[in-house]
């Protein structure tokens, strides 16, 4: 995904935060009882929890006897998330992990052999991951990610996402491509002084980022743009049809659109049409079996053609990159 000299700049520490912000709900206010946060590191030996360690408060008394399992962990100590790792896995995995790796690898490949070592621990019931096993991580291939880039930004151009809130740029993240990977990440740091007085309206300043962008690593492949409580709300808006609404309602502006865009967009509102259709014949009870009469044929027909058009995404680019980054920076209540 980045070249071997890839340069990262204008980005403090408040701005590397504020990212993962873009792809999650807010954390919820955590109530007298509910979860503090952070996760829990147990280790077992044989069914017998031996060390247990919080990733805010460190090392915790395991419990006295009996088997635990990774959720009741979580429970026990307050935590979004627990981990639990037997003697054999702490023991197998670097073996595991080394065995699918290779000289000139890339990072991509290096993530995917980590979590297939952790996948084949935990079908061995070696590893228990709690609440998202590792089995169940969205991790797009190698091949499907390239065909995204290439349909996303070409070589030569950059893209950027930026958010704002309250009249400001809360934060933004800028990528230019060399080859077949990125040489270059940028922050918002500079990139803010360059855009000047803003109006405090993103659908005008939005066209200052975009400038204040091209002025530094070259043309503008596509640029997304948005509050960042629009963002917030895409992440966890499941509903088909969620993002062309939120463009076609310039709650999110895209511009330039490339095919890469114009297209998953495109099928994203025929999944709003079908399933608003798919809804109403329900109602009437077209897919009742015996409701309706067999000669109209509408009930099967409207479910394969939903069924086509719900997975057109993932077959155009071989993943769902929002629910990949909104999956992985998901706040557990």
């Amino acid at each position: 995904m980045f070249t071997p000299d890839c340069q990262v700049f204008d980005f403090d520490a408040q701005d590397w935060f504020r990212l993962p912000d873009l792809f999650r709900q807010p954390p919820p206010t955590k109530a007298p009882g509910g979860r503090a946060g952070g996760g829990i590191i147990a280790v077992r030996e044989g069914q017998r929890i031996v060390k247990v360690t919080s990733t805010l408060r460190g090392r915790l008394p395991p419990p006295a006897e009996g088997p635990v399992r990774a959720e009741a962990l979580a429970s026990a100590h307050d935590g979004s998330f627990a981990v639990v790792l037997s003697r054999v896995a702490l023991e197998q995995f670097g073996d595991r992990f080394a065995q699918r790796l290779a000289r000139g690898q890339s990072f991509h490949a290096q993530v995917e052999a980590f979590v297939d070592a952790m996948r084949e621990l935990e079908r061995e019931g070696e590893v228990e991951l709690w609440p998202t096993p590792f089995a169940q991580w969205p991790i797009p291939t190698e091949r499907a990610f390239a065909s995204a880039l290439d349909l996303l930004c070409p070589d030569g151009k950059s893209v950027v996402i930026g958010a704002f809130d309250e009249g400001q740029l809360y934060t933004a993240l800028c990528l230019r491509r060399r080859g077949a990977a990125f040489d270059a990440v940028m922050g918002p740091d500079r990139v803010r002084r360059d855009m000047g007085l803003l109006s405090g309206d993103f659908s005008r300043d939005y066209r200052y980022l975009g400038a204040a962008v091209e002025s530094r690593l070259g043309p503008l492949a596509v640029g997304c743009y948005g509050e960042l409580s629009t963002f917030r709300q895409l992440a966890m808006d499941p509903a088909p049809g969620a993002w062309a609404s939120a463009v076609a309602g310039r709650d999110i502006v895209l511009t330039p659109v490339t095919v890469g865009l114009a297209v998953p967009l495109g099928v994203d509102a025929g999944r709003a049409a079908l399933s608003l259709a798919k809804g109403l014949v329900s109602r009437l009870g077209i897919f009742g079996g015996m409701a309706a009469p067999s000669a109209f044929g509408l009930g099967a027909r409207i479910e394969r053609a939903y069924a086509l058009v719900e997975g057109d995404v993932r077959r155009y680019l071989g993943f769902d990159p929002w629910r990949v980054l909104s999956h992985w920076f998901r706040v557990q209540p």
